[in-house]
């Protein structure tokens, strides 16, 4: 009836659609603001003030400690930080990653290079001096992986005629092939920090040494690590230096998405309780083997051996259970002919259950082995009975050593 009406009287018909157009148009502009004002308080990446830090400390667990207690004590709703730093020769595996399966743990400590593992996600990494660190600790809502790597990259091209790219699983890429930099990062409710490698001049030798596990026959659900090709910084630009990145980095994240005049690159000569309360805390349990092995997810390894003993071939098929780093239970199933052999000899059930809760530290599980098969050789008369039990010992300590 009402569109009848205006239809018959196109003036009212006019005005009548010129007042509801006006109304719409008013409450459009309402809702529009008030979405606007909430996505730029909500969302924004941009933080009142930008604050770099250098460490100079070039420990791996004073690095990792550093910036943790940034990320549970910095002042994230008004400030974003950078934080950068080399260490010393050490791998650092990520949060829910099996420490033996991706690395060569015995070379590591023997090399007396350190071993770490951060509070990240990811995959494993070697660092050197030749390394440079990068770590974004920003509030939630300002966390922008892709906007950190962004501004990385660019400031190196600025500096330096590299190609540089990201990739889809948020790499700096090197001439279109080469990795340069691995990404990882921490949420927490309202704290982050997203932090990547730079190799710049690493030891990639070294690199590829440390980070070949001899562990095989494993069964796990651990985050395994993504191969990939990787080459230094200084390979395509010669001159580019780890003090240089520093700062033209530095530079860049202090005066990004920010107004801010006068302000420079911080450097932390120390890092103690001094400057940072509980700070020392943290770097102990970094250091702890519960921490570095411990906290490894529950894996399996299983191997086969096959041996001639008094001209039988004898086959053994083993299942070892690791929990929080120690043996939780081993099964053997150890047959000649077709037909099982000692598996449930009481003696032999007894070694094993010595074993249980053992942690997997070759300082220790080598001299206990050495006891268990010295028992074995005099627990016996038959000889043939003798053989096979510290047999299975033998490839028992091999399997869990990766010998």
């Amino acid at each position: 009836m009402l569109i009848h009406k205006l239809l018959c009287c196109p003036k009212k018909s006019r005005l009548f659609l010129r007042s509801v157009l006006k109304e719409c148009t008013r409450a459009y502009d309402l809702e529009h603001s008030h979405v606007s004002r909430h996505f730029s308080r909500q969302y924004t990446t941009a933080a009142p003030e930008h604050v770099a830090y250098v460490s100079r400390s070039k420990n791996i667990f004073e690095n990792l400690a550093l910036e943790d207690w940034i990320y549970e004590n910095g002042d994230l709703e008004n400030k974003s930080y950078l934080l950068m730093w080399s260490n010393g020769p050490a791998v650092v595996t990520g949060l829910h990653q099996n420490t033996w399966m991706e690395c060569n743990v015995a070379r590591i400590l023997a090399e007396k290079v350190d071993l770490a593992r951060r509070k990240s996600g990811g995959g494993t990494v070697y660092h050197d001096t030749g390394n440079l660190n990068l770590s974004f600790i920003k509030s939630r809502r300002r966390y922008n992986r892709k906007e950190n790597l962004e501004l990385v990259k660019s400031a190196l091209v600025s500096m330096w005629d590299i190609d540089l790219s990201i990739n889809c699983r948020e790499d700096l890429i090197l001439d279109g092939f080469f990795k340069v930099s691995g990404t990882a990062a921490k949420l927490g409710g309202h704290r982050t920090y997203h932090h990547f490698t730079l190799l710049v001049d690493v030891d990639v030798e070294r690199l590829a040494t440390l980070l070949q596990s001899p562990m095989i026959g494993v069964k796990s659900k651990s985050t395994e690590s993504v191969p990939a090709n990787v080459r230094n910084l200084v390979v395509s630009a010669p001159s580019i230096n780890i003090p240089s990145i520093l700062q033209c980095v530095g530079d860049k994240f202090l005066h990004h998405n920010t107004p801010q005049g006068n302000c420079s690159i911080r450097h932390i000569d120390t890092i103690t309780d001094s400057d940072f309360p509980g700070v020392s805390t943290k770097i102990e349990e970094l250091k702890n083997w519960d921490w570095i092995f411990a906290k490894t997810p529950p894996f399996s390894i299983i191997k086969s051996y096959t041996k001639v003993i008094d001209g039988q071939k004898v086959d053994l098929d083993l299942n070892i259970d690791i929990v929080k780093g120690k043996i939780h239970k081993i099964k053997t199933n150890l047959t000649s002919g077709g037909q099982t052999a000692v598996s449930n000899d009481t003696h032999l059930q007894q070694y094993l259950v010595k074993l249980t809760d053992k942690p997997l530290k070759k300082q220790e599980l080598s001299p206990f082995f050495q006891t268990l098969i010295s028992l074995a050789n005099s627990g016996y008369e038959s000889v043939v009975l003798k053989s096979h039990v510290q047999w299975v010992l033998e490839c028992i300590r091999k399997s869990l050593l990766s010998e």
